[in-house]
């Protein structure tokens, strides 16, 4: 068995007590701003329908927040938002620097490594690194998501509607509200892995991770029943019937931590399969849209072959989802919608199929590029259409066609540098494939993994 020498021992020992103290000091989120970002989005719709106070001596200031009641789409489509933000596919981190050492653990005589073998860009990696081998990998990628379900977040493509509720029949005023959002996702992670024998290995993943959200609602009241009064129905107490509001939150924490293990089943010469298993923890703080807030265990099965010069590998997976996304996803601010409630939605968190499929090639001695397509298809999730907007109109873009599956692919092309045989550099971009659910824009990642 081959032993760590006495600097990559003590580099292990010190990277696994900074995780410990990190875990132990890390219990809340910083916010800045006192609404949980869950909320954001039902809060901002909410927050814009609200009018000046009457002048008649009835507060008509909440007509349009009660309509809410009987409009489930902001807070659909924030579940939607909340499910894709907390779990976007940022960085890999699964070990891909391997054979370093000798594989019998008869010398600790470093091996060349051709970088054709430095493993996939994103998808899982088939092999192991060695009985008591250790990698340790840091990653950074920054994420703007810039449509949903085929509107453009920023191009005011997004237009929901609310009644007047404050009249039981007759012509309603309807408000008009126009959606800008930006939505950003930052992440740093740590990832370690451990030997346990030839064909075991178990390994940690640590993110830490900052959102940020921006919006940007134009109001604008349609009055059908109060023409002849506008100052009923207004902005300003008198006739200003248009208002813009801007609102933004942001949060900085730690992730949901994971837990993962690999056991090669079989190896071939420049290849081989191995089944893997990788648990999800909802420790990130889900009320900021840092974690998920539920369990998650992913099954999964992944292979590779060398042909010629070329590496080809593939893999796919089952996640199995417990518990519900943060109650803040699907409820009414009580703050700003008092007496108020949102129709009931589902918090659950569902199940996922996911698979990858991909090239590696060398372009240099120590270079290699590549190619992987990554895919999760998630069951029983709302699904919406985004139609054109119609300034004269007072009419919704947004519509819910029912529930049904949502295929999320993304494009990872990328490069990897062997700087030296145990030191590796990662370049990856991210490029989505799909316009289906909330779409990312292009995304950068980078990363540095060593093996010991």
């Amino acid at each position: 068995m081959r032993h760590l020498s006495g600097s990559s021992a003590r580099l292990l020992i010190r990277v696994s007590a900074g995780l410990m103290l990190i875990g132990a000091t890390a219990s809340s989120s910083a916010r800045a701003q006192d609404a949980p970002l869950a909320s954001f989005l039902p809060r901002v719709i909410i927050e814009s329908a609200r009018v000046d106070p009457s002048r008649t001596g009835v507060d008509r200031s909440r007509d349009f927040i009660a309509g809410i009641t009987q409009n489930v789409l902001p807070v659909d489509v924030n579940r939607l938002l909340a499910l894709q933000i907390a779990t976007f596919p940022t960085a890999p981190s699964s070990p891909t620097l391997m054979s370093v050492f000798d594989r019998q653990g008869t010398t600790s005589t470093p091996l060349a490594m051709p970088a054709y073998r430095a493993g996939p860009i994103f998808g899982e990696w088939a092999d192991t690194i060695g009985s008591d081998g250790v990698n340790i990998a840091v990653a950074y990628t920054t994420t703007g998501f810039t449509a949903f379900e085929g509107g453009g977040l920023d191009d005011d493509e997004l237009v929901f509607t609310l009644d007047d509720r404050g009249r039981t029949s007759g012509a309603r005023d309807r408000l008009r509200e126009t959606l800008s959002l930006d939505v950003t996702r930052r992440e740093f992670l740590i990832a370690g892995t451990y030997g346990v024998t030839n064909r075991l290995d178990v390994g940690v993943v640590v993110p830490i991770a900052h959102v940020s959200l921006r919006s940007r609602v134009t109001s604008r009241i349609f009055r059908n029943e109060t023409a002849s009064n506008p100052g009923i129905h207004s902005f300003d107490g008198v006739n200003e019937a248009i208002q813009t509001r801007y609102d933004s939150g942001s949060a900085t924490g730690f992730g949901d931590l994971r837990v993962r293990a690999t056991f090669a089943l079989t190896r071939w010469t420049g290849g081989g399969l191995a089944a893997g298993a990788d648990l999800r923890m909802p420790t990130g703080d889900a009320n900021d849209l840092l974690g998920l807030g539920a369990w998650q265990t992913t099954v999964q099965v992944m292979g590779s072959r060398d042909v010629r010069r070329y590496t080809l590998h593939g893999g796919a997976g089952y996640t199995f989802s417990g518990g519900e996304l943060n109650e803040a996803v699907t409820s009414t601010p009580a703050d700003v919608a008092a007496g108020f409630a949102f129709p009931e939605v589902d918090r659950g968190v569902p199940n996922e199929l996911r698979y990858t499929a991909g090239i590696a090639l060398p372009i240099a001695s120590r270079v290699s590029a590549g190619f992987d397509v990554h895919g999760r298809r998630l069951f029983d999730v709302s699904r919406f259409t985004v139609s054109p907007v119609q300034d004269s109109e007072p009419t919704p873009t947004v519509a819910q066609t029912g529930t049904g599956a949502l295929d999320l692919i993304v494009g990872v092309a990328g490069l990897r540098v062997a700087v030296t045989p145990a030191l590796l550099f990662r370049l990856n971009v991210l490029l989505p494939l799909s316009n289906a659910g909330l779409k990312p824009g292009i995304t950068p990642t980078i990363a540095l993994e060593h093996a010991f």
